[in-house]
């Protein structure tokens, strides 16, 4: 799967963002907010060829990496994080992109 460029993400996770905020749930922007951050500060993503995690190399952390799987994350952090929540959003820019492909195709 393909990494979509930072524009693309950062522009998802605006919208995202924007629903967050109809809903009055503060919790989740700062989340958003946080992970747009990192994505600006120069985040690099990749997906593990050998078992489909998401591999994340912070730009908080010198020489940090995080990987994330379906439902986990190696960071510290103690809840749903950001990485996570990254990993939701590629997927469903992924699933989006090929049911447009498959629309435009037939």
């Amino acid at each position: 799967m393909r990494i979509p460029s930072t524009t693309r993400i950062v522009n998802r996770a605006l919208d995202l963002r924007g629903d967050a905020l109809n809903q009055n749930d503060p919790a989740t922007v700062r989340k958003i907010d946080t992970m747009i951050r990192n994505l600006y500060c120069g985040m690099k993503l990749k997906w593990d060829s050998g078992d489909g995690a998401l591999v994340i190399t912070s730009c908080n952390t010198a020489g940090a990496s995080y990987r994330v799987g379906q439902q986990s994350c190696t960071c510290p952090a103690y809840s749903y994080c950001n990485h996570l929540r990254l990993r939701d959003l590629l997927i469903d820019m992924a699933e989006t992109d090929a049911e447009t492909a498959d629309m435009a195709a037939s």
